[in-house]
């Protein structure tokens, strides 16, 4: 989210919130309703449409059953019926064969006849020919298998009879069995006529796609399919009596009903839900991805178009983001440039605050306070405690500047507590630290144990031996100085401490203090000029010409003391490495001259601090050369070169480390090397793909993550695409190649 932020600040989000609220709550709405009302309408038109068309097929099996009440009436009254002319001779057989073909001819419906009466009992006509009842069908009555004579004796009324209840005699060649309607001739005493129902024309009257559709006779009795219904859904099936309706079963399926008449046949067809509102479902698919599509490229336009005219508000976001990583990541925009102006005023007034408090305490430590000051007014404005009943020095040592950061505000806080006031600040440097310590009478007593704890938790934190040194106790903030001078002397003759050791420096109530050579005030100097700190560098200059025109030294010390002024600013010279700045400055000639006179090198001195002064000015007005683009898209790819076996490698990542936006780095990159970034990165990743699938045995999907792709199938298609093979085809070209060399 951190370099997301700069592109999803609040006031852009809200330009979009409000555009999907505008644009998606009539969706949901026209969702909603398409959902309640549009489906129920699709399915119940689907249920309208199945149901007529099963009430059409009820129609067309009525018409057939009508049919075959119109065939038995003709049948009746044809001569060869005529009763006693029916006799076993081969006109009859001849005519009965016409007579049935001409009936199963011109009604597709049958695929197969057969009459029969008693007054021939060992004949039975068929289309065909004429049949011997023995080797002909049996059908099952009771549980067994009967003759059709025997079948036939005791019928008066129609019946359907089933492939299953229908066995054919052992070498018999009569017709295939199927559904077969057997109906006793009206007016004819024992004649009966068998019409088999096409089963193909059945299949064909009823095939609906991804559905199953029954006929039923007026009894109930499944007539079609051959299959049974299984007993779970025909115990469902109970209201067979509604006509033209529909009715829900378990697991999602519907049971739709033809209308019913007195004597007609019942169809039933079952369909599932999910085939039902299939087309609907896609239909609705479409709609959602169009949908979604809308919202996507809509809000995207909108959003562009905001950040497009947000852009002020953007560059400050960016220039927040380069200037404060540490914001919270919560914060964008105005937030985040408001906290950013927030913190640097704090971070302003807190070293305001200490850059007042070191440039008074550095005039108190070298008694330079001018009798005028308001002292107190002055301590205030730098957080210098003025009422404390004691003061003193105390200078810490810590032998080399420690490797890491260390919480030494925090170990004085918990070491010295509420009971002691103190400031602190680098003097001269990194590993010299001087407090100015402010207590009341009753702590002195107790100074010498705390500087002991405090310098056994500098050598936990820091692993450096520290010497600590304190100045003798004063009542007056404008008396300091002498502890300092004590501290210093105090410093000087204490005990040095090896690594790992720790010593602090016990100092009687009143040391006597003696001239220390400026060793202090010297590295003080060099420090500031290092760091180009020109007010400090001048007022420690002042000091330590203070201290050579002493008269109370000799001519030797305050000589030693200019020379050694002078090295610092050679010192600096070589620290900041600029020779080209003043070529001119040399130290040979100083030492040539015999015993110089201090009037002389301090001379030397003030105008060798105003050169070095407008060296630095000269120097800091220069305007610093722009960065060529060539050059960063160098750097960008030795980066890339060094770290193209890391995972996290990305465009985004190596954006970060150079600070540029993702746009102008991919400008950059293809304007320099005419490729993508992105696709050189993939590059790179496959280089190392190749290796891994070479010389390891680890996994495709450990291969992916080792080179950065969550997805295994994102990593196995782009390899592809830039080896020609897949990962398993390179793994096996390597291996061939390997055990095709000589070596092998």
């Amino acid at each position: 989210m951190g370099k997301l932020g700069r592109f999803f600040n609040k006031v852009l989000v809200r330009y979009l919130l409000s555009y999907l609220l505008v644009l998606t709550i009539p969706l949901l709405v026209f969702s909603l309703l398409h959902e309640q009302y549009f489906i129920q309408l699709y399915r119940d038109e689907i249920f309208r449409q199945n149901i007529q068309a099963l009430d059409n097929i009820s129609l067309q099996m009525q018409m057939h059953l009508q049919e075959m009440d119109a065939i038995l009436v003709q049948l009746s009254s044809n001569v060869l019926l005529e009763r006693g002319s029916l006799r076993s001779s081969a006109p009859t057989y001849t005519g009965m064969k016409v007579l049935l073909r001409g009936i199963l001819s011109s009604h597709p419906f049958y695929s197969g006849g057969c009459f029969y009466t008693t007054q021939m009992p060992g004949v039975i006509y068929t289309e065909n020919g004429t049949y011997n009842p023995a080797y002909y069908w049996k059908l099952q009555r009771e549980g067994h298998f009967v003759s059709l004579p025997d079948y036939l004796q005791d019928l008066k009324t129609p019946e359907w009879c089933f492939p299953a209840d229908i066995s054919a005699a052992p070498g018999a060649a009569g017709p295939k069995a199927g559904l077969t309607r057997i109906m006793p001739l009206p007016a004819y005493e024992g004649g009966y006529l068998l019409l088999t129902i096409d089963e193909p024309y059945l299949q064909a009257l009823t095939e609906q796609p991804q559905a199953e559709t029954y006929l039923f006779d007026q009894f109930g009795l499944q007539l079609y399919p051959i299959e049974p219904m299984p007993q779970e859904q025909l115990a469902e099936l109970v209201p067979l009596q509604n006509s033209g309706s529909y009715q829900l079963l378990s697991g999602g399926r519907y049971a739709l009903y033809s209308s019913f008449h007195e004597g007609s046949i019942r169809c039933v067809r079952l369909l599932s839900e999910a085939d039902i509102l299939s087309p609907v479902k896609k239909l609705q698919n479409t709609y959602h991805q169009a949908q979604l599509l809308l919202l996507t490229c809509g809000g995207a336009l909108v959003y562009l178009l905001a950040f497009l005219s947000y852009r002020p508000i953007r560059q400050l976001d960016e220039m927040v983001d380069s200037r404060a990583p540490e914001i919270p990541e919560n914060l964008y925009g105005i937030q985040k440039a408001s906290y950013l102006i927030e913190t640097m005023e704090q971070r302003v007034a807190s070293l305001q605050q200490q850059n007042a408090m070191e440039k008074l305490l550095l005039c108190l430590l070298h008694d330079r306070i001018d009798e005028n000051w308001d002292l107190e007014k002055e301590c205030v404005a730098a957080g210098i405690d003025c009422y404390a009943e004691q003061y003193r020095i105390v200078l810490l040592h810590l032998g080399a500047e420690p490797e890491k950061r260390f919480p030494l505000a925090g170990i004085l806080e918990q070491v010295l507590g509420s009971e002691f006031s103190w400031q602190m600040m680098e003097y001269p440097d990194e590993a010299n630290l001087l407090l100015l310590l402010g207590f009341g009478e009753a702590c002195s007593y107790i100074i010498s144990d705390k500087l002991s704890v405090i310098a056994d938790r500098l050598l936990e934190e820091t692993g450096l031996g520290a010497r600590i040194a304190a100045g003798g106790s004063y009542s007056s903030l404008r008396e300091i100085s002498r502890s300092y001078q004590e501290a210093v002397a105090a410093e000087r003759l204490g005990p040095q401490p090896e690594m790992g050791e720790t010593a602090a420096v016990s100092i009687p109530q009143r040391p006597q203090a003696h001239f220390i050579y400026p060793k202090l005030e010297l590295d003080a100097l060099c420090t500031a000029l290092v760091n180009v700190d020109m007010e400090r560098a001048r007022f420690m200059l002042e000091v330590l010409l203070d201290i050579a025109r002493s008269e109370t030294l000799s001519n030797f010390t305050r000589s030693s003391l200019c020379f050694d002024i002078m090295k610092c600013y050679a010192r600096a010279y070589e620290g900041l490495n600029r020779e080209a700045l003043r070529t001119d400055f040399r130290l040979e000639g100083i030492y040539c001259e015999t015993e110089p006179e201090p009037a002389a090198l301090i001379e030397r001195i003030n105008a060798l601090h105003g050169r070095f002064s407008c060296d630095m000015l000269a120097q800091s007005q220069r305007s610093v050369p722009e960065e060529k683009p060539e050059d960063t898209i160098a750097q960008v790819l030795a980066y890339i070169d060094a770290h193209w076996r890391d995972s996290e490698l990305c465009v985004s990542s190596v954006a970060d480390a150079f600070s540029l936006s993702l746009s102008n780095l991919s400008h950059r990159f293809k304007m320099q090397t005419g490729r993508n970034i992105s696709a050189y990165i993939s590059e790179k990743k496959m280089m190392y793909a190749k290796e891994l699938l070479a010389t390891s045995s680890m996994t495709l999907s450990e291969i992916s993550e080792k080179v950065g792709y969550k997805q295994t199938t994102s990593f196995i298609r782009k390899f592809k695409q830039l080896v020609n093979a897949t990962p398993n085809e390179y793994r096996e070209q390597c291996a061939a190649r390997e055990g095709s060399s000589p070596e092998s």
